[in-house]
């Protein structure tokens, strides 16, 4: 049971399977991505939408910033979801759900 004001952070796997998403949106992502490097040896990265760009929770992170990444799934946005940070090989690394819920792939290095 949550308070009204809580803040849940998590994997972006979970924080669609939660519930909090609405709905179950978890698919396979194209590529895994596994470590600071993709297949091709290009380092992956993480880009903020113009909502990461003015959402608290992202402050202080670079607009785009290398990451680490251990994922070979990705979620489908819902209506509730709203897409805060992009990547090149996966499209939904930072996802808000409605006002309260966050869903992060990767870890900014």
């Amino acid at each position: 049971m949550s308070r009204r004001g809580d803040l849940y952070v998590g994997g972006l796997s979970w924080a669609s399977a939660s519930g909090k998403s609405g709905r179950r949106t978890v698919f396979r992502n194209s590529v895994k991505e596994i470590g600071f490097r993709d297949p091709a040896g290009e380092w992956f990265e993480m880009e903020k939408t113009s909502g990461g760009k003015k959402d608290p929770l992202l402050e202080g992170i670079p607009d785009r910033c290398k990451v680490f990444q251990l994922h070979g799934q990705t979620v489908g946005l819902t209506s509730s979801m709203s897409c805060l940070a992009r990547g090149r090989s996966c499209e939904n690394q930072i996802v808000k759900i409605q006002d309260r819920a966050y869903g992060i792939q990767g870890t900014s290095s």
